[in-house]
């Protein structure tokens, strides 16, 4: 060990503990490399943590973790940061406080969100104080600093769990239904459609059986595509006669609906839904999971489940899309939906390759009546939902959407394959899953309700996407390689939709922030695009090209 020499902190990570010291003068016979010196935590008296810019004393031993080199010990604080206030604000952060958005025990780290708002912050387990690991939905307190990426991105240090959250709350179960031996003989899938659509008889069996998907449950769907166009391979297109037959009896079936207040859960596929995305097909299911009145979730008994019928709708048809206009925009037909935000700005702001102008009523995004804050993702809500509700659902395909999207390519090719065709419509079924079994904490979806109208006002207030814009550029700013080129392909549909709609030529109607900031997006996205090789054509056509995939 040696003498007592003095110096000055370089650098500290409190995350880490650990970080350099530079002396004040150096022995003979050290080398350059050592004028820097490794210290940890242990290292320290009377102190547990430094901070750039103090004035130390210190002895130096060999550190048996490194053959060769040095550490601080013994050592102590003489003066203060001199490094001036602003340093040391910067190491030690900015004090904030909010809840546990995600954590990820086998990685050791996870998000949190300021109750001020804004972007995510990246915790890991090193950070933590008092505890090893964080739930979902603990209220925290937490000293946001740059990471040292050189990205502008922040994470948090010093965690403190100040009030232990309680993801029970957000994963309660239903209490379960009895069963109803009589009930088993109620009407199911196509049987149900047609009573609804007042077309009992085998004859209409018939005349539908042709153009009937069945799920991975064994539900039925009616596939409503207008021929020559095949939706699903596998399934013939219909004749102009048997579309109409087709439109006639779903007409009537939406009427049945909008006659008994049904609750319909709803889904869309497509690519990159948003202001610049395109919707494909449409998957609605009736349930009963939910009351129509009150929104207080039911459990169902086991004939009742995932038996209802259902519709996969053809978007490319005008004719499909009007059934759907009808369908959401119907204030006695309540919608449940999941994560519906993108869907949304699609359903109102879709021009190419056809408009869509659908101002959604009635709807319900579920996923808010969990949190509001934070969105639970259906996977996760999955994890929680009993074992008996899913058996025989396959887990959900993952398609690489990045590898598609990147290169402004479907990652959907229409028409649909029979594997796509299940992936649209068993996302119904995981739905139901969750709504049949999960009590939200408020014990109902009214608030979730109130929420979605509010953000449809939004989206109504923004039409050229503003809000979504600029969104999309933070992401852009933050994101590398793969991710950064999806981002840009985004933004250039983004732009490219509002001058298909007519409102790009903005010329000096617009307010100049307004000019500057659809600039700055299209340069940023061009260049990125250049970069990458990516074209993305000004009629938001997907460039079809081999699987990238592959």
């Amino acid at each position: 060990m040696t003498a007592l020499l003095t110096g000055v902190v370089k650098k500290w990570r409190g995350d880490k503990g650990c970080g350099f010291l530079t002396p004040d003068s150096s022995p003979e016979n050290w080398t350059s490399e050592l004028h820097q010196i490794w210290v940890h935590r242990s290292g320290l008296v009377d102190v547990t943590d430094l901070v750039p810019g103090d004035e130390v004393s210190f002895r130096t031993e060999d550190d048996g973790d490194r053959a060769g080199k040095v550490k601080a010990v013994e050592v102590t604080v003489t003066t203060s940061g001199s490094a001036g206030s602003e340093q040391a604000a910067q190491a030690a952060g900015v004090l904030c406080n909010g809840i546990v958005k995600r954590w990820i025990e086998a990685k050791g780290f996870g998000f949190l969100m300021t109750d001020g708002g804004g972007e995510d912050v990246w915790v890991h387990r090193s950070g933590l104080v008092d505890v090893s690991d964080l739930n979902t939905g603990d209220k925290v307190s937490f000293h946001k600093v740059d990471d040292g990426k050189g990205r502008g991105q922040s994470k948090a240090i010093n965690v403190v769990v100040v009030e232990a959250g309680s993801p029970g709350n957000l994963f309660a179960d239903l209490p379960p239904a009895s069963e109803d031996a009589e009930g088993a003989n109620a009407l199911t899938g196509m049987d149900l459609f047609l009573e609804l659509a007042g077309e009992m008889g085998p004859s209409r069996r018939t005349c539908i059986e042709d153009f009937v998907l069945v799920s991975s449950l064994n539900c039925e769907f009616l596939v409503v595509a207008e021929g020559p166009q095949q939706l699903v391979n596998g399934l013939r297109a219909p004749t102009s006669d048997e579309f109409e037959r087709l439109l006639g009896l779903v007409e009537a079936f939406v009427a049945g609906c909008e006659a008994s207040e049904a609750v319909l859960i709803v889904d869309f596929e497509g690519e990159m839904p948003g202001y610049g995305g395109e919707l494909s097909t449409a998957q609605l299911q009736l349930t009963s999971t939910v009351d129509a009145t009150t929104l207080v979730p039911r459990s169902l008994p086991s004939w009742q489940r995932f038996s209802a019928p259902g519709l996969l709708l053809d978007l490319r048809s005008q004719r499909c899309v009007a059934v759907l206009r009808r369908i959401m925009q119907s204030s006695a037909i309540t919608k449940l939906a999941w994560g519906a935000d993108g869907d949304c700005q699609s359903l109102l702001y879709q021009v190419l390759p056809h408009p869509l102008g659908i101002e959604p009523k009635a709807l319900v995004d579920a996923q808010l009546g969990f949190d509001s804050r934070f969105r639970v993702g259906m996977a996760r809500m999955l994890e929680h939902v009993p074992a008996h509700l899913v058996v025989g659902l396959p887990t959900k395909e993952q398609i690489d959407w990045d590898a598609f999207h990147s290169q402004n390519r479907r990652a959907l090719p229409m028409p649909l394959d029979h594997i796509s065709a299940l992936y649209a419509v068993d996302d119904l079924h995981r739905m139901e899953a969750i709504l049949g079994s999960k009590l939200p904490p408020s014990g109902s979806y009214i608030a979730a309700r109130e929420i979605t109208e509010q953000n449809l006002v939004a989206l109504s207030l923004d039409p050229l996407g503003l809000q979504a814009l600029q969104e999309e550029l933070v992401w852009f700013e933050k994101k590398e390689g793969i991710k950064r080129t999806v981002k840009a392909v985004q933004v250039a549909r983004h732009i490219f939709a509002l001058r298909a709609r007519g409102a790009g030529d903005l010329g000096a109607q617009a307010p100049e922030e307004v000019l500057q900031l659809l600039d700055r997006a299209e340069a940023m996205a061009c260049e990125e695009l250049t970069r990458a090789g990516v074209v993305v054509a000004s009629d938001l056509s997907f460039n079809e090209e081999e699987d990238p995939s592959a």
